[in-house]
């Protein structure tokens, strides 16, 4: 069963579930920061995800791009993994 990190619940507000992610909201006020987690155990790598999995998470990731952008008009969207903070596969938006 899919556990979501303590470091992430003490620091995020989950504001919907998608068909593969949870879609965070990082509890600071300086910069719209949204965290996808994929709801997979033992996932740790965007490669370990199957074709269909990576497939839906690029396309989940594409969609809260497109979001941002219609709200925020920033020049540039970057998207990152935070492999390197946490154990499981997450990425920043």
């Amino acid at each position: 069963m899919f556990c979501l990190h303590e470091r992430l619940k003490n620091y995020t507000i989950e504001i919907a579930r998608l068909e593969l992610s949870r879609r965070l909201l990082m509890n600071d006020c300086s910069l719209p920061w949204l965290i996808l987690v994929p709801e997979r155990e033992e996932i740790t790598e965007i490669h370990e995800l199957d074709e269909k999995d990576r497939r839906i998470l690029i396309e989940e990731i594409a969609g809260i791009s497109r979001v941002i952008q219609k709200l925020y008009l920033p020049d540039k969207i970057n998207i990152g993994a935070l492999g390197n903070l946490l154990p499981s596969c997450t990425f920043m938006l």
